[in-house]
């Protein structure tokens, strides 16, 4: 992974928190299913992807 790469996941994950802030959990989701792989990140993306799932009342799909 490049520092490129890095910093163009960084970026997405950060806007997917803050659409999570501004209570647009579908457009968070958006922002991690754009990420064609999170690297080290993939904790963060997962945890989001969480969040944005319990914010849209989905929460069988949030659990895993």
């Amino acid at each position: 992974m490049t520092p490129t790469d890095a910093q163009r996941i960084v970026r997405r994950l950060a806007a997917a928190e803050g659409y999570l802030e501004l209570g647009l959990p579908s457009r968070a989701i958006g922002e991690i299913n754009s990420l064609p792989d999170a690297g080290p990140f993939e904790a963060i993306a997962e945890l989001l992807r969480g969040e944005a799932l319990q914010q849209e009342e989905r929460f069988d799909e949030a659990i895993p």
